[in-house]
């Protein structure tokens, strides 16, 4: 309960509460599967020691060891057969590609814990990749709390890091936005080896903070990595770091001169981007709002530039009134209000926020 609740996950299945893995269409552009590789069908992973797992541990090779699970995989290699987009998108927790060391006393896998340790399932996945023709596959990864751009080496024949040849499919992994990151990797925290040792790693930053922005286009794929300058202070302000793209047809990375171009009418990058509220803007705005679902009451996190007074009102999806609330804000900063919920019927409710300016968004919220 308290998972679905603190967390941003949808229940696609009513009777089957522990699933979060889902899929969803873009129109003719791309399918995405988001996957859960953390806990539906995962074994434990194999203890590591040293430089991490041999490659040729009995364990960690076991062929009954899952990563997905049986039911999850089968639902993933079906819906990726039969997805008639463009492109087939993968969001997913773990780094797919290889992460290896070798030392004088063998090969290690660096991480258990990412689809390394799974190899078993990683094999099948790829397998099926491969026997069903299935190309335009993109994963993408968060969790090692760093930057990569890889290919991932699991074709036919050996992969060649030169054409690209050997590559099943790419991935783009976001780095974190504050969690530690270079310290992550220990004594591999080096971006250097790690390439000399992983060559199908194309792009690796083992110590900024940031995001990627992803543009999806009908003949390309291209991830643009964006880095802050501190997260030592609030201070606005962020560069580009490299940017790496998949043609259509492919199954390998190439890198681009420069960020991707936004279509005309869109927002540019976020670089480009002045920050979401300002003095100019003094609207409040809503960072968060938990739990959601809820029984007895909603916390609000509002950030404002500006001291001011806001206006909360709560409206059934016919328009009736369920109840308003005026918050004083009394400082410029991120502030944290509690909505009672207790008299409200159960249902959909929609949470609208008025600033001194006037109406700034409106929040689906339910009351369970």
């Amino acid at each position: 309960r308290a998972y679905h609740e603190w967390l941003p996950f949808r229940m696609p299945d009513p009777n089957d509460s522990l699933r979060i893995w889902r899929s969803f269409n873009w129109g003719g552009l791309a399918d995405f599967f988001l996957l859960d590789t953390r806990h539906y069908g995962r074994d434990q992973q194999v203890s590591s020691t040293g430089f991490g797992v041999n490659v040729n541990d009995p364990q960690l090779n076991d062929p009954s060891r899952q990563m997905l699970g049986s039911t999850q995989r089968a639902w993933l290699v079906q819906g990726l057969k039969t997805s008639a987009a463009t492109w087939r998108i993968l969001p997913q927790q773990v780094m797919v590609a290889p992460l290896r060391v070798t030392t004088p006393f063998g090969t290690f896998i660096v991480n258990s814990d990412q689809w390394d340790g799974y190899p078993a399932e990683r094999t099948r996945i790829m397998d099926s990749l491969i026997q069903n023709n299935i190309s335009n596959v993109v994963f993408l990864t968060g969790d090692i709390h760093t930057s990569w751009g890889n290919d991932l080496p699991f074709g036919p024949g050996t992969y060649n890091p030169n054409t690209g040849a050997g590559s099943t499919a790419v991935e783009f992994v976001t780095p974190s936005i504050t969690s530690a990151n270079a310290a992550f990797l220990g004594n591999f925290a080096n971006a250097s080896l790690v390439k000399s040792q992983n060559p199908h790693i194309k792009y690796v930053d083992l110590a900024k903070h940031g995001y990627i922005v992803l543009d999806i286009k009908p003949d390309s794929v291209q991830g643009d990595w964006y880095f802050v300058n501190t997260i030592a202070q609030p201070q606005p302000g962020e560069s580009p770091g490299e940017s790496w793209y998949v043609r259509a047809g492919e199954r390998f990375l190439r890198k681009a001169n420069s960020p991707t171009t936004a279509p005309m009418g869109y927002n540019p990058p976020l670089i480009a981007r002045g920050p979401a509220t300002s003095v100019a803007n003094p609207q409040p705005l809503l960072i968060g709002v938990y739990p959601n679902p809820a029984q007895e009451f909603v916390t609000l996190q509002l950030y404002s530039p500006i001291p001011q007074e806001v206006q909360l009102t709560l409206l059934s999806v016919d328009g009736k009134q369920g109840g308003t609330y005026r918050v004083r804000i009394a400082g410029a900063g991120t502030h944290y209000y509690q909505v009672p919920l207790e008299r409200l019927s159960a249902g959909v409710w929609l949470l609208q926020i008025m600033g001194e300016k006037g109406p700034t968004e409106t929040y689906r919220i339910l009351k369970r």
